[in-house]
């Protein structure tokens, strides 16, 4: 059974706008999967809509804001401003309101005009500052959570994919190769490093020569792990020219793009741009993606993370759309893993300088290898718990949990060697798959 929430606007001289309309976007549609229409006046809110005439579904009939409850409301709540005003941001009636909450953290509204104690060494929002991290529940998706709360409360029925759990792997390829198809020159001045840093050239130089393979080549690992359990997984490589952080393997390289064409035939290819074409903006980034383009030989499916995951929205967003992105997976914190948006489901995102909702899917990731073992330092057990932890956070509201991993943290090499291991990645993709209650590898 389908649900339609039949909204009407109550407060005086009103005309539902496009915060509105966003808000129940993601209020209803992403967190419970439901359809919904504003209706135009008190007359047409109390009859069902004519599209849905040959439509077999349930009709909630929602009043938002009003001095009094309307008759024929099912539920009745109160507007707290936050969507009619463009001057109020938080506030207790903004997090008590429902529709404003899903507005305020999917819009990203609180990353506006954030102070400099708020950002990290590369501009980025830190999850640490974060409203969901102050109250605690930066760990779980709590728009979808408060969502699905209201809809047991008037048993409402959530829509059939709100009730599944899945596992999303998906693994940035920063640096494709550690030693191999770097070229001539680089291969030369690294082997002097190795001399003058006082270690061992050999392992570099018998990857070099084709004797050895190379470390970071995990890539049918990975494959066999992921098609053993029906998972697809999604590649996002990163074809940036060098930079001070833009340091793999580069995209000319005729070993790169043998891979990159040899994994788009199992898998999901996307653009990882560079931490210098987020700066630059759109042109560096579609710039990227061309160069993914004729490599692949076709179109891009429009999917992209930015590197180190930097976002700054809404112009980062605005910079992909220019650039031909369609989705993007950067919705996360690199300093805690959590749901920076609180929400577990791609939803649009929503430009609040302009006050329109963009052509632009945004994908919440729940957490990224180098969270766990960089900035939280957690222990291999403790990584496994803390993936465990988040997967059930999501199966409680039938979500979808994207992992980040880089092909470097399960080659057991280099500054993964103690802690990044495949068989740790195979230990929480496991973690995961138990709470979805699908077979994982530890059965």
């Amino acid at each position: 059974m389908a649900v339609l929430i039949h909204l009407f606007h109550a407060e005086e001289g009103i005309v539902p706008g496009p915060r509105h309309a966003h808000a129940a976007h993601v209020a209803f549609e992403v967190a419970c999967g439901w359809t919904f229409v504003w209706a135009e006046s008190e007359e047409a809110w109390g009859q069902i809509p004519g599209s849905l005439d040959d439509i077999h579904a349930g009709v909630f009939r929602l009043q938002y804001g009003g001095d009094r409850r309307l008759e024929g409301a099912d539920d009745w709540w109160p507007a707290s401003g936050l969507l009619e005003r463009t001057d109020l941001e938080w506030g207790r009636e903004v997090e008590s309101e429902l529709l404003s909450f899903a507005f305020f953290m999917a819009s990203r509204m609180e990353e506006q005009n954030v102070s400099k104690r708020s950002l990290d060494g590369h501009g980025r929002f830190r999850g640490g500052a974060s409203f969901a991290a102050s109250r605690g529940w930066l760990d779980r998706p709590e728009v979808d959570r408060r969502m699905q709360k209201w809809a047991k409360r008037h048993k409402l029925p959530l829509g059939e994919a709100r009730k599944t759990f899945d596992v999303l792997p998906t693994f940035d390829i920063d640096s494709a190769f550690a030693f191999r198809s770097k070229g001539l020159l680089r291969t030369t001045g690294a082997v002097m490093k190795d001399w003058f840093k006082g270690q061992s050239a050999r392992p570099r130089l018998r990857v070099a020569l084709g004797k050895a393979p190379d470390p970071y080549e995990t890539y049918d690992r990975i494959e066999a792990l992921h098609a053993a359990f029906s998972l697809r997984t999604r590649y996002f490589f990163l074809m940036a020219s060098r930079s001070s952080h833009d340091r793999g393997v580069s995209w000319r390289s005729k070993g790169l793009r043998a891979l990159i064409q040899r994994l788009s035939a199992v898998a999901d290819v996307g653009i990882h741009p560079g931490y210098l074409a987020h700066a630059k903006g759109y042109r560096a980034i579609a710039a990227e993606r061309e160069r993914l383009e004729q490599v692949l030989g076709r179109p891009l499916d429009g999917h992209s993370r930015q590197h180190y995951l930097l976002q700054r929205p809404p112009q980062s967003w605005r910079d992909l759309v220019e650039a031909g992105i369609t989705d993007d997976h950067s919705m996360g914190y690199a300093d805690v893993a959590g749901f920076r948006a609180g929400v577990s489901r791609p939803f649009r995102a929503f430009d609040l300088e302009r006050n329109e909702q963009m052509a632009l899917w945004i994908h919440p990731i729940a957490v990224m290898d180098a969270t766990l073992l960089r900035y939280e330092k957690l222990d291999p057990k403790a990584a496994v718990e803390r993936v465990e932890a988040l997967a059930k956070a999501v199966a409680e509201v039938g979500g979808g949990m994207e992992l980040v991993w880089h092909n470097e943290s399960v080659s057991n090499h280099g500054e993964w060697a103690e802690i990044g291991t495949f068989s740790l990645y195979t230990a929480c993709l496991s973690a995961a798959l138990k709470v979805a209650k699908r077979p994982s590898v530890a059965d």
